[in-house]
């Protein structure tokens, strides 16, 4: 199985990505190939790498890549990103690390051991993740699956299995399911996607790092949220949320009607989970417009869904 390790980076110099990318040249598993690949980065994260990279003298190829779709930023940019990257890496199975998070040495081995366990016969492997503070402070693992196993489909939508955790999954996955909407969140989709095709597992060993930081720029809309004190804005990000939720889990019932269809020996077991993912819908969309109308009465207008330069 040809194998890859992939890192999308948008100005990440000052935020972890010198010791991400010794981390992804310093995996234990060979041969491979190593892809850093830089989404239009205004500040010296391309310089970083190539230095990084320059000096690098192991057994797996470098290339470090400049994706040229610069105009969308934040999880839309960063959703374009993965896309272009898909169609430049000839790979039969990819791992992905954040440019500000970092993979433990032995998590590429630890991954191909499993996947070798199964005779390629899996679509999406995560590792737990386990969270440090920007002050080196633990904050504990990811909180689910609680044991190595092979992931239930109704769990992965229900538990949203692949969230905080680390990313690997088969080329052939984005084929059949790709690419992600502009608003797709990947670790809610593809882990989805995983379900409906071959199998999602999950390891339960801390083999990815990441660092929660305080800069708004450098985290997701839920960590925003909690974080702010400005009560108006609270409420504009908690709308985005909705809406974010609710597309995501359409998305995930149309990925899995198509293959209900074409499968009719799944189509109960399917049907049920569509059934739940259209429910989750239901209680976003009561929450958006109660979001909605306390933001409409104070005149307060809906925020751009794309803020963030990376």
């Amino acid at each position: 199985m040809q194998t890859a390790f992939a890192v999308p980076i948008r100005n990440k110099a000052k935020w972890g990505l010198e010791q991400c990318v010794r981390q992804v040249l310093a995996q234990s598993y060979s041969p491979m190939d190593i892809f850093f690949s830089d989404q239009g980065s205004e500040d010296d994260s391309l310089a970083l790498v190539r230095k990084l990279v320059d000096g690098y003298n192991g057994p797996n190829r470098i290339y470090v890549l400049q994706c040229p779709d610069t105009d969308p930023v934040a999880m839309c940019g960063l959703n374009a990103h993965y896309n272009w990257l898909m169609n430049q890496i000839d790979a039969d199975f990819i791992m992905w690390s954040s440019a500000d998070d970092f993979p433990v040495k032995e998590r590429s081995a630890r991954t191909m051991t499993v996947m070798n366990e199964h005779d390629g016969a899996l679509s999406y492997i995560g590792t737990m993740q386990r969270n440090f503070g920007p002050d080196g402070k633990y904050k504990g693992d990811t909180a689910r699956p609680d044991k190595t196993q092979i992931c239930d489909l109704a769990a992965i939508a229900e538990q949203r299995l692949g969230g905080s955790m680390s990313s690997a999954w088969r080329s052939d996955l984005w084929e059949k399911f790709g690419p992600l909407p502009a608003v797709g969140v990947q670790d809610l989709l593809v882990p989805f996607w995983a379900g409906l095709d071959r199998g999602m597992f999950y390891i339960s060993e801390p083999l990815q790092i990441r660092t929660h930081w305080d800069d708004p720029n450098q985290t997701g809309l839920q960590d925003i949220m909690e974080s702010t004190t400005d009560l108006a804005y609270r409420k504009q990000m908690e709308e985005i949320t909705h809406f974010q939720m609710c597309a995501n889990h359409i998305y995930m019932a149309q990925a899995a009607d198509k293959v209900a269809q074409q499968n009719p020996a799944r189509y109960e077991e399917i049907a049920t989970v569509i059934d739940k993912l259209m429910h989750t819908v239901l209680g976003h969309t009561a929450g958006w417009v109660e979001t909605r109308t306390w933001l409409t009465e104070r005149k307060i207008v809906p925020l751009c869904f794309q803020q963030r330069r990376n």
